[in-house]
């Protein structure tokens, strides 16, 4: 955890990172920042968006760095809390075991390339808030089948879905103002 500069708000970033396979009750695994969970299975998630005395201070989590996760080899699920409202580029591409994600309520943009292969994601929630998917999102998410975008989506960037082999059934709205090429 470090604080941005730029924004003055604590930020998670790759090289706080450790990954340490944790066996759960459920048979699943999570993420481990420096002894903290941040990315869980649901039976762990709380969306509890407060490290507590991390280097003596208490931190609220605003966002995610940069392929903060990406290429994490058991990293199963990912429940963000509600204070991030943007997941910037490859923040989570090529998990490879990754099947789930919950989105936090009030994020409006998933940038370029952010689940980029993660070809076990099977399951993702489009939160109302969400405005923007960008280039690549979730092209190479092979296992997606059903996606369900809110009304407030109106721009779907270039090859945001390309790939997703197995996807059936996509809902999208009267507000998408939007498409870009090859974006299914």
């Amino acid at each position: 955890v470090y604080v941005d500069e730029s924004t003055g708000k604590p930020v998670i970033g790759a090289h706080d990172m450790h990954i340490e396979e944790d066996k759960l009750n459920d048979g699943g695994t999570r993420v481990i920042y420096d002894e903290v969970p941040i990315g869980v299975v649901p039976s762990l998630a709380d969306n509890n968006c407060t490290i507590e005395e991390y280097d003596g201070l208490n931190y609220t989590v605003t966002g995610v760095d940069q392929d903060a996760f990406a290429g994490a080899p058991i990293l199963q699920g990912v429940y963000l809390p509600h204070t991030i409202a943007t997941l910037p580029p490859s923040s989570f591409s090529g998990c490879r075991a990754l099947l789930e994600v919950e989105l936090p309520k009030g994020l409006k943009e998933i940038a370029d390339n952010t689940f980029e292969n993660c070809i076990r994601l099977n399951k993702i929630n489009m939160p109302n808030s969400l405005v923007s998917i960008g280039n690549g999102s979730f092209q190479g998410c092979g296992q997606l089948t059903d996606v369900e975008l809110s009304a407030s989506v109106n721009s779907i960037g270039e090859n945001a879905f390309n790939n997703c082999k197995n996807l059936k059934r996509l809902e999208l709205n009267s507000s998408l103002i939007r498409i870009g090429e090859t974006a299914f």
